[in-house]
């Protein structure tokens, strides 16, 4: 007759380590979402987007020069440990002269480098020219240890990932 209490109590126990663990998992899983701002002022489109898990970068363009710039925190010393570069002209098909009208916005993508490839944030620049009706994709290239090398901060190039013109017939290009 006590056995059956017992096997109640068992289950009942069960259960509840079942949903604490479910709980667990939902509760302390990092599901954080990796939020962008960007903000525009005459001539200097500034954005922020992820680069991992520890952090974001802060990118600006210059609209009068069409230069590309860029920068990663050290998330312990506060200071700026990585800056990126890149002119937007060429990859645009871009004549500075033309009176061009910049768009910028970040967006997250996830790579996976194949073999002998760099290793990248997981997150792309996207740059269109209204004038033109092109817009280029610019990745960032990372790797963890970038973020911690405080007293050497490091110097790289965005890459220029793709192009497509936004006007043109049909789809792709």
């Amino acid at each position: 007759m006590k056995a059956k209490p017992r096997i109640e109590h068992a289950l009942w126990l069960c259960f509840g380590l079942l949903l604490a663990f479910a709980a667990g998992d939902f509760l302390l899983s990092d599901k954080s979402g990796a939020a962008s701002t960007g903000d525009r002022s005459k001539d200097v489109i500034m954005c922020t987007g992820p680069i991992d898990s520890d952090g974001e970068g802060i990118f600006i363009l210059d609209t009068v020069t069409g230069d590309l710039k860029g920068w990663v925190l050290d998330s312990r010393s506060g200071k700026f440990t990585t800056g990126y570069a890149i002119n937007v002209l060429e990859p645009l098909g871009i004549n500075l002269n033309s009176n061009p009208d910049f768009s910028m916005v970040t967006g997250h993508q996830t790579f996976r480098p194949s073999r002998g490839q760099s290793q990248s944030a997981s997150m792309v620049i996207y740059i269109a020219e209204s004038t033109t009706g092109n817009v280029a994709a610019f990745g960032v290239p990372w790797t963890s240890n970038r973020r911690s090398n405080a007293t050497a901060p490091s110097a790289a190039t965005f890459q220029v990932l793709d192009s497509a013109t936004f006007r043109a017939q049909g789809i792709i290009r």
